[in-house]
């Protein structure tokens, strides 16, 4: 069994889920991500303060690119642009 956790999407770019680890990490992103902004958005009714906005920002950049470089490495195959007519 191998332990790819991601395969190339057929058409576009990027990857997607091929096996539960894979569905477990998505989800656990998108848990962090909404739990990270819940968090700065407990400023009270203004939301959040621009200090605060640019740190969840910063915060929300830098989980992304993590997640993405996780994803490739753990994807079979290259991330590339496709039109799904490639044979």
């Amino acid at each position: 069994m191998s332990d790819y956790w991601f395969k190339p999407k057929p058409v576009g770019y990027g990857a997607r889920p091929s096996s539960w680890k894979g569905w477990l990490a998505v989800a656990g992103f998108i848990f962090v991500q909404v739990a990270l902004a819940s968090l700065f958005m407990r400023g009270g009714a203004d939301g959040m303060a621009s200090g605060a906005f640019m740190l969840w920002f910063t915060a929300f950049l830098l989980i992304t690119w993590a997640f993405i470089r996780f994803c490739k490495s753990k994807s079979d195959g290259e991330w590339k642009w496709r039109t799904g007519r490639e044979q």
